[in-house]
């Protein structure tokens, strides 16, 4: 991140970053994954998963759904139904999944 910002990719603003922005012929923003960036994160890269697109997801949700959980044992909240609502309207968790307890049912 340091490195970034002193070459002043600070992001869309300087359209540079994570991302490189561009416009296409009919002057919409384009954004394009960094080259550099790119190369910097392979290098760290210990071996190719090959996960499908469904893993993938599966794998992010479970993320939410495990720290979902954790806060209903923490008693941070009162009940499951209070947590979909807050994962809903508060992270943007999908709504058609109806939340992470939902999502486990």
């Amino acid at each position: 991140m340091q490195n970034m910002m002193a070459k002043g990719w600070l992001g869309r603003k300087a359209s540079q970053g994570f991302y490189t922005y561009s416009k296409d012929s009919k002057g919409k923003e384009v954004k394009t994954i960094n080259a550099d960036v790119r190369a910097y994160v392979e290098e760290f890269a210990d071996r190719k998963l090959d996960l499908s697109t469904e893993e993938i997801q599966n794998r992010i949700v479970g993320r939410f759904v495990n720290e979902a959980a954790k806060c209903l044992e923490d008693g941070i909240i009162d009940n499951p139904a209070v947590g979909d609502i807050g994962m809903v309207l508060g992270t943007g968790f999908a709504p058609f999944r109806g939340g992470p307890f939902r999502y486990l049912d």
